[in-house]
């Protein structure tokens, strides 16, 4: 073997040795920081009196008043209430799409600028990458970064909660590595994470959601004779809702938010080239509390609307025990909303609001 071609097996071995000492490096320094962020020296965010929130949802006596409609409540764990805008390493701004209430909000500031290009989500996993947004600053605003621009100040945030559930620990590392990549990479300067204080406000916010998501069906059946479909759709249109793509009639506010949907209950959903040939005896009508903008109001419009399209159709509404629904019935459900809406204004995410959207999808 010459001389040359000993040199450059040394030089070959020299690289690999310094590209394994590298990785090395980084899996221990990225293991301490995780490690330092779980460790319980932590303040006890759960005994905090100033961050502790009660969420008062009904009594018993309440609840065994309200009739048996369906009412999906999501199986999500549980751990006490923790404010996460205390993580937000920057309160988003006026006009941002992140929110300090359900994200995890973090500044990369770059002197030389970055791009989307440069914060691509690459090797996170689709779950993940799916939690995360960006924005950008222009000219004091946040906002939605542009393609092929670049921003010498962009905001990342990871959203804690979903109905999916909480983020996990090892999602929050990921993150944290993802994040502290970029910065390494490109010479952009980041504020640290506190990993074990935001896995405790994503526990704590999918509490929350596990309290609040519910979610209220109600039926309208035929008597002896089935629903025509011609009728269904006068009823329904004249009532301001309208026929989609998925085969449900919506109810939408003047901003696109659905109020309520109505559903055929049997297998064919509503298409508007079948509706004069579709009968059918059994109608749904339901109603997505956390989402629903407008509180018990909405809820009255879509009280309202049930017992308007039973009349009209000449059929009645019943529980999903297929007991009849009164007056009564829908004030015992109307009362526990009350106390549903007001846990809501309380934590911050108002029914309805951008914050409620994404975090109860």
């Amino acid at each position: 073997m010459s001389e040359f071609q000993l040199g450059l097996l040394v030089i070959g071995a020299t690289v690999v040795v310094a590209v394994l000492a590298f990785n090395k490096w980084q899996e221990i320094r990225y293991r301490r920081n995780s490690e330092r962020s779980f460790k319980p020296d932590h303040p006890d965010l759960l005994l905090d009196p100033e961050v502790n929130v009660e969420i008062g949802l009904p009594d018993e006596d309440v609840e065994e008043a309200v009739p048996h409609v369906a009412i999906a409540e999501s199986d999500r764990g549980r751990a006490g209430i923790v404010p996460v805008g205390r993580l937000a390493a920057k309160a988003a701004s006026e006009g941002s799409c992140l929110s300090s209430a359900i994200d995890l909000i973090t500044l990369i500031e770059s002197p030389l600028g970055l791009s989307v290009d440069d914060l691509h989500a690459s090797g996170l996993g689709e779950g993940l990458a799916g939690r995360i947004r960006l924005e950008g600053l222009t000219e004091g605003v946040w906002g939605t970064p542009l393609e092929n621009r670049r921003y010498q100040s962009l905001q990342v945030g990871l959203q804690l909660a979903s109905r999916r559930g909480a983020v996990s620990i090892r999602d929050l590392d990921s993150f944290a590595e993802w994040v502290g990549e970029i910065a390494e990479r490109f010479g952009s300067r980041t504020a640290p994470l506190d990993l074990g204080a935001a896995y405790q406000a994503a526990l704590s916010l999918d509490k929350f959601c596990g309290d609040v998501d519910i979610q209220i069906a109600v039926h309208v059946i035929a008597g002896d004779a089935p629903f025509p479909g011609t009728r269904i759709r006068a009823i329904a249109e004249a009532a301001g809702l309208a026929m989609e793509a998925d085969g449900r009639f919506r109810r939408r506010d003047e901003d696109g938010r659905e109020i309520f949907s109505l559903a055929n209950e049997g297998e064919t959903p509503f298409q508007v080239q079948i509706m004069r040939e579709l009968s059918t005896s059994s109608l749904v009508l339901e109603f997505d509390v956390a989402r629903c903008p407008g509180g018990n109001h909405s809820f009255t419009r879509f009280r309202q609307f049930a017992e308007h399209l039973a009349s009209g159709l000449g059929g009645r509404v019943v529980d999903d025990n297929r007991a009849s629904l009164d007056g009564t019935g829908f004030d015992a459900i109307a009362k526990e909303l009350v106390a549903i809406d007001q846990a809501m204004v309380t934590r911050g995410i108002l029914p309805g609001s951008p914050d409620s959207l994404r975090l109860f999808s």
